[in-house]
């Protein structure tokens, strides 16, 4: 069984995917580096929003992927995907996408010895051409409790579980297979 990326019988609920793994992505950047964890956050949200805002995937994927444990898991609408599943369906979401803006604000974080809890806010919006041709403003804001561990000193993000998303299209209340065309 292929996880997340399966065809639950039309491409609206894998396009909602490709949308929700493209800010997932965007979120494990903020959150994964070594160090004070919350420190991190504040520090390394500029340049992984800058590799995301100039779609350099190939840079966020470098910067990304040894930052997270080998068994990662990323959790959505009951969905568990590894991150290089959750890569590559960012990526195929990602090139739909102009002009990304996104942030995240940490809610509340909780470390005690070699693992934390991160409840966080996050948000994105971007600019696509519809199926009617017309470019749209989508935003998408939802909340992730993330889970990290240390790692031979280092923090790395073992699990990202959404717990609450909202979709807008040009302002309005949006279905998440809205979202991606």
């Amino acid at each position: 069984m292929q996880i997340g990326l399966t065809n639950h019988g039309s491409t609206q609920h894998n396009d909602a995917m490709k949308l929700t793994a493209s800010f997932a992505l965007l979120s494990l950047a903020v959150f994964a580096f070594a160090g004070s964890l919350k420190s991190d956050i504040v520090a390394n949200e500029a340049k992984m929003s800058a590799a995301l805002s100039k779609g350099d995937m190939a840079k966020f994927k470098s910067l990304m992927q040894p930052k997270v444990t080998a068994d990662f898991k990323y959790v959505e609408e009951g969905q568990e995907m590894t991150f290089d599943q959750m890569f590559t369906t960012m990526k195929q979401g990602f090139g739909q996408m102009k002009g990304v803006k996104a942030t995240s604000k940490l809610q509340k974080l909780t470390e005690k010895g070699d693992s934390a809890t991160g409840v966080t806010l996050r948000s994105m919006s971007w600019v696509q051409v519809g199926k009617d041709k017309k470019k749209h403003t989508m935003t998408y804001v939802g909340t992730t409790t993330d889970t990290y561990v240390k790692v031979n000193g280092d923090w790395k993000m073992s699990r990202m579980v959404w717990s609450d998303t909202k979709f807008t299209k040009d302002g309005k209340p949006a279905k998440p297979e809205e979202m991606m065309g």
